[in-house]
C-alpha cells in the first residue's frame, strides 16, 4: 500500500479474520468442516514451516490453499443449499477464489423469505465483502455498492454492520487509490461513529483514526498538506486517549511537513541505471521525482508507465526520475536470496520487464546483512521520508526542496504532477522557497 498500508491495516480489522490451525487427522465431511479446514490451513502451513526452520512461501501456500477450497467446494452446489448454509458455502467459494459462485449464494440466500431484518443486514454484509473479495471485478464493486446501500437504508439499530460495509468499500478505493469514493466512504464512517453513544465510540477509535488517515491521505496527494495535517491534529485531539492514534499521526505528520523543507539525498548500497561507484545522488540542481517501491507491490507497478511519461518527457529539459526500493531477501517464489541474487532479480524486473531506463537505488538494511557483508549503514532513505505506504512519490524543486508528497497512484494524479512538473521546470535555479 503497502499502499496505503496504515489505512488499510486499520480498516481490515473490521473484517472476519482467516485462521490457521493444525490440519484435522481425518477427512472433514460437513460444510462448516471443509471451510474450517480450509480458513486453518495457511496459518498451519506457515506454523509448519517455521518449526521445521524454513521461511514460508506465501505464494505457494495461498495457491496450496486455494486448491483446496475448490476441492472442498466441488462437492457442494447452491441449489441444495439453503439458510445459513448458503453463507457458509459463500464463504468456501470465496476461499476457492470462485466469486460469481460465492455471489449466486449470498443472493440466493437474500432472496428467502424468512430472513429477519438483523439476519438480513448480515447477509447484506457478507456480500458486500463478498463482491469485493479477490480477484475483484469492477462490475461486482457496483454489487458492493448496492449491498451497502441497501444496508444504508435499514434502521440505524445496523450500525455496527454499516460501519464494516463502509470499512471494506472505503479500504477498497484506498487501494485503488480512487480519491472521490474513498472519502465518500471514509466520512460516512466518521458519520455513523458519531451516531454511537460514548462509550460504544471507543470500540471503534482505531476505525474512526483509520478514516481520518485515508480523509488526511486524499488531501496530501491533491496538494494540501497543510489540510492534511489539520485533519491529523484533529484526529489526534478527539482520540487522545488512544497511544496508536498518536504514533501514526506524528508520523504522517511529519511526513506531510516535509512540504517546504530540504529533501535528504537519496543512498544506496546497490545501484540499477547508475555508475558502479554511485553511492549517493544530490537532489539540488535539477527537478526529481522519487518514486518509493517494491517488487512485489501492485499499485506500484500500475505506476510505472507514468514514470516512463515524465521521463520521456521531461527529461531533456531537467527532470530527473528514480526508484528507491531496498532487499527483501526473497523475490516472487525465490526466498532467502543472497544480496547478489536479488538484485539480480531486481534488475531483470525493472529494466528489462518494465523498462526502467533510470537510477534506482536499493539499500540493504543492516539486520538483513548476511555473511558478513558490510552494509553502510547510510540513513535510510525509507526514514528519512516517512515512509509508510508505497508506492510514496516526492517531487522536489531545482534547489532539491520537497514540493508535493503523493502515497498511491490515482490515474488522476497524472495532470496534477504533469503540471507540477512543468512549473517547477520553468522557475529558475535561484528560485528561493
Amino acid at each position: 500500500m503497502p499502499k496505503v498500508a496504515a489505512v488499510s491495516v486499520i480498516l481490515l480489522g473490521l473484517l472476519n479474520a482467516v485462521g490457521a490451525q493444525t490440519p484435522v487427522a481425518h477427512e472433514p465431511q460437513s460444510l462448516s468442516e471443509r471451510l474450517k479446514a480450509v480458513q486453518e490451513y495457511q496459518r498451519q502451513q506457515i506454523k509448519a514451516a517455521r518449526d521445521a526452520g524454513k521461511r514460508p512461501n506465501g505464494r505457494e501456500i495461498l495457491k496450496a490453499k486455494t486448491e483446496l477450497a475448490r476441492k472442498y467446494a466441488a462437492r457442494f452446489k447452491v441449489e441444495d443449499a439453503h439458510g445459513a448454509d448458503l453463507i457458509l458455502l459463500a464463504r468456501l467459494y470465496q476461499e476457492a477464489e470462485q466469486i460469481d459462485l460465492a455471489l449466486t449464494a449470498i443472493n440466493k440466500r437474500l432472496a428467502e423469505s424468512d430472513l429477519t431484518p438483523p439476519l438480513r443486514a448480515e447477509a447484506l454484509l457478507e456480500a458486500a465483502q463478498t463482491a469485493l473479495a479477490s480477484p475483484v471485478k469492477e462490475e461486482n464493486v457496483g454489487k458492493a455498492e448496492r449491498y451497502v446501500a441497501e444496508l444504508d437504508s435499514m434502521t440505524d439499530e445496523f450500525i455496527k454492520q454499516k460501519l464494516n460495509a463502509h470499512g471494506r468499500l472505503g479500504e477498497y478505493y484506498s487501494y485503488a487509490d480512487i480519491d472521490e469514493k474513498n472519502l465518500d466512504h471514509h466520512n460516512a464512517i466518521l458519520a455513523l461513529i458519531g451516531k454511537l453513544n460514548q462509550d460504544e465510540r471507543k470500540a471503534f477509535d482505531n476505525v474512526k483514526f483509520g478514516a481520518y488517515q485515508a480523509i488526511a491521505l486524499v488531501n496530501a496527494n491533491r496538494g494540501e498538506p497543510g489540510k492534511a495535517i489539520e485533519i491529523l491534529k484533529q484526529a489526534q485531539a478527539e482520540l487522545s486517549d488512544a497511544q496508536f492514534s498518536k504514533q501514526w499521526a506524528e508520523q504522517s505528520i511529519a511526513l506531510y511537513s516535509l512540504v517546504g523543507k530540504a529533501g535528504a539525498p537519496i543512498n544506496g548500497d546497490y545501484w540499477l541505471n547508475a555508475a558502479p561507484e554511485t553511492r549517493q545522488v544530490d537532489l539540488r540542481g535539477h527537478v526529481t521525482l522519487i518514486q518509493f517501491t517494491a517488487h512485489w507491490c501492485g499499485p506500484c507497478r500500475k505506476s510505472y508507465p507514468a514514470m516512463l511519461k515524465f521521463h520521456e518527457r521531461f527529461n531533456k529539459d531537467g527532470l530527473e526520475v528514480m526508484l528507491a526500493t531496498q532487499l527483501y531477501g526473497y523475490f516472487e517464489d525465490s526466498q532467502e536470496l543472497k544480496p547478489e541474487a536479488e538484485i539480480e532479480a531486481d534488475r531483470k524486473y525493472y529494466i528489462e520487464r518494465h523498462k526502467i531506463p533510470f537510477k534506482i537505488s536499493v539499500q540493504a538494511r543492516p539486520e538483513r546483512a548476511k555473511e558478513g557483508k558490510v552494509v553502510s549503514g547510510a540513513d535510510l532513505n525509507e526514514s528519512n521520508y516517512f515512509v509508510g505506504g508505497i508506492p510514496q512519490i516526492v517531487l522536489l524543486d531545482k534547489q532539491g526542496i520537497v514540493r508535493q508528497i503523493l502515497i498511491g497512484w490515482d490515474p488522476a494524479n497524472e495532470s496534477r504532477v504533469t503540471r507540477l512538473i512543468e512549473k517547477l521546470l520553468k522557475e529558475p535555479s535561484t528560485a528561493i522557497k
